[in-house]
Parts: C-alpha cells; sequence; structure tokens
C-alpha cells in the first residue's frame, strides 16, 4: 500500500514530467528542437533551441528539474509536515539561457533535417529504472517527437547523435 509521502513524491514527479514537456515560448523566437533527459533516481533535463524569427541569433535553453531536492522531501514522515506547510508538491526547477551562435544552431537544425527514421520501431528491450530520452522537432502546429529508454533503438541512433550535440552546445554555451 502506498503511503501518502510516496503518492505526494508520485505527485511532484508527474508535475515535474508534464513541465518538462511543456513546450517553451520566448517573443520573437520559434522553437526548433528540444531534447529531454529523464532519468529514475537523477536530476530530469530539458534542452530547448530557439531561434529568432528573423535567424539572426539562437537561444539555448536548459530546464532542470532537481529531483533528487525534491524526493528527498519526501524520505521521512517529519518533513511531510514541512512539505505540506511550505512548498506543498510542486517541483524545483533550475533554468539557465545561453546565446548560441547561429552556425552552430543552423547545423543542429541542417542535421536534424537529414534525419530519416522510421516513426515505429520494434520495442528493442525492458526495464525498470534508468534513463529515458526524448527528442522533438517543430512547434504548436506541426511537430514530431521520438521517445526510448537506455539505449537508441536500432534505426533511431542519428536522433541520439542530435540529442546528445543539443546538449553539449547548451550546456558549453556555444
Amino acid at each position: 500500500m502506498r503511503t501518502d509521502l510516496q503518492i505526494l513524491a508520485s505527485e511532484v514527479r508527474t508535475k515535474a514530467v508534464l513541465r518538462l514537456r511543456s513546450e517553451i515560448k520566448r517573443a520573437g523566437y520559434r522553437n526548433e528542437m528540444h531534447g529531454i533527459v529523464l532519468s529514475t533516481f537523477g536530476d530530469c533535463v530539458r534542452y530547448d533551441l530557439l531561434a529568432s524569427k528573423e535567424a539572426t541569433r539562437a537561444l539555448g535553453i536548459k530546464t532542470r528539474w532537481r529531483q533528487q531536492d525534491d524526493l528527498a522531501r519526501f524520505r521521512d514522515p517529519v518533513a511531510e509536515i514541512a512539505v505540506r506547510l511550505s512548498v506543498g508538491n510542486n517541483p524545483t526547477f533550475e533554468t539557465t539561457e545561453v546565446t548560441i551562435a547561429t552556425d552552430i544552431a543552423e547545423t543542429l537544425v541542417n542535421s536534424a533535417a537529414k534525419i530519416k527514421v522510421a516513426p515505429r520501431i520494434a520495442s528493442p528491450h525492458f526495464g525498470l529504472d534508468g534513463t529515458s530520452y526524448e527528442i522533438g522537432f517543430g512547434s504548436s502546429l506541426a511537430w514530431a517527437t521520438f521517445h526510448w529508454w537506455e539505449e537508441s533503438p536500432v534505426g533511431w541512433e542519428a536522433l541520439a547523435d542530435v540529442l546528445r550535440d543539443l546538449s553539449e552546445a547548451i550546456e558549453l554555451g556555444r
């Protein structure tokens, strides 16, 4: 049977993942792509690449859910009182914005545009704990999102490469 603390922790995770999967909007920019790294136990991160509508600049946004800190609040019953009285079951996020060089942004977008993948693949394996990855392209009216657990499926390796390149560009602030 699940305890109240387990239910609260589950609610925090659900809220956090929903926010990480929500499109980021900035005036004067269009969404080019995003990548999400969802860890079972570690912090979870979303990376966004936004291009100015004039294509003169690009913005990288890193949104990190501090899962470890949030879930630590639910490890003992005494913490439950503090959680209910203070922050409740709202997840904790950190957001960092960096300027991305236009040539790097163009390379990322062009690499993604060349990818040819089958949208449906055989489920390669099963697991409980680990890391899930998502990469999405487009925004609002037309988009595609791909999701996998642990290793990218055969044929989706190029998607994993673009996600890696996107995260590196934003982490390094290029």
